[in-house]
């Protein structure tokens, strides 16, 4: 069954997948959520309604809002491009020897290898776009 649920998970074949895994930690199905109506179209028809009324009705109020006062009003938070001020003590943080990130590339070589100009830019663009 490990082999199969192996198999189904290469295949991207989740239900196979959740089904076989239940089987093997002896897990019980959960109650199938299939809309009772006959037809495709009924069902189709049947949710559309449920979220045109859902969506289409106003909120609820259960009391009254009250207005909140800043608590810091005097904080000044830079909200343009990072500068290279900023990669620089975000680099002091960065530990050689740590596991690296999502993007496998390990701290010692975004601290020591001089890509600062590169890594400014990349993200910069991703925090423009």
């Amino acid at each position: 069954m490990i082999r199969q649920f192996e198999e189904a998970d290469k295949k991207i074949k989740h239900v196979e997948s959740w089904k076989l895994i239940n089987k093997i930690t002896g897990r019980k199905e959960g109650k199938k959520c299939i809309a009772k109506e006959k037809s495709k179209e009924h069902r189709i028809q049947k949710l559309f309604t449920h979220f045109q009324n859902l969506l289409s009705k106003k909120p609820v109020r259960k009391r009254a809002e009250v207005e909140i006062e800043p608590i810091l009003q005097d904080i000044l938070i830079e909200d343009g491009n990072f500068t290279m001020e900023d990669l620089k003590k975000a680099k002091k943080i960065l530990r050689d020897g740590k596991q690296a990130g999502p993007a496998n590339i390990p701290s010692e070589i975004l601290k020591h290898c001089g890509f600062n100009d590169i890594i400014l830019e990349l993200a910069n663009t991703f925090l423009n776009h």
